[in-house]
């Protein structure tokens, strides 16, 4: 992934989530129902270090946070891996940041290195809301989140 480039967000399936939670051994609360009806939320990520680019997102649904395992053909929607993300603690199925009722939410899927917002460690499979200029660590990684443009 190139920095600064849109990346439109595809929604999981429930099967991609029940594959996921096999995979990695976890068991995962119920499918989420997401609202397709509203526009996509338009998030700036600042990654890392202050004076890089910002990563431009759409999100209408969910989309996985983590990092790539070429082994295993695996690739989160959002791949940290680019970023440092294996010196910094961020597990290949990291979190999950996602859109149910009009907000915007994140779920540590179990990491071996946590989620952090704001410094406020997060307990695994609960979800968390996210806010205009959160910082999230996934690991030690740090992303700073703005909202460019809130749904409709």
């Amino acid at each position: 992934m190139v920095p600064q480039a849109q990346s439109t967000i595809q929604q999981t399936s429930a099967t991609d989530a029940e594959q996921v939670a096999t995979e990695v051994s976890i068991k995962l609360p119920p499918p989420l129902a997401f609202n397709a009806k509203r526009s996509p939320w338009k998030l700036l990520l600042q990654i890392g270090i202050d004076n890089s680019p910002a990563l431009h997102l759409e999100l209408a649904s969910q989309i996985a946070v983590g990092r790539s395992d070429i082994a295993d053909g695996y690739a989160p929607e959002l791949d940290l891996t680019e970023y440092g993300a294996l010196d910094s603690g961020v597990s290949r199925h990291h979190a999950l940041i996602y859109v149910l009722d009009g907000m915007l939410y994140v779920r540590d899927m179990c990491s071996t290195n946590g989620t952090r917002i704001n410094d406020k460690t997060l307990m695994p499979n609960k979800a968390y809301p996210l806010h205009e200029n959160d910082v999230i660590e996934f690991g030690q990684l740090r992303v700073k989140l703005t909202m460019a443009r809130p749904p409709r």
